[in-house]
């Protein structure tokens, strides 16, 4: 699914800006770590909504807020 993409790649980038930016750019093996738990809690979040009202879309948790700006 595109919006999956979409926000995969953000978490990649915002995680790894946040880590540079804090000093830790070496540290690839827990920016990967940190990443795969975004996508994790993606993951979940549009689970949960596909079992709630279509009304909502197919995302309408935390993670999904940017795609409807």
């Amino acid at each position: 699914m595109e919006e999956i993409k979409r926000l995969n790649s953000f978490f990649r980038i915002v995680i790894t800006d946040t880590f540079i930016k804090e000093g830790l750019g070496e540290k690839l093996i827990d920016i990967n770590d940190e990443i795969k738990v975004k996508e994790k809690y993606l993951e979940s979040d549009f689970e949960s909504n596909q079992h709630s009202s279509k009304t909502k879309g197919p995302c309408s948790g935390p993670f999904c807020v940017f795609l409807r700006e």
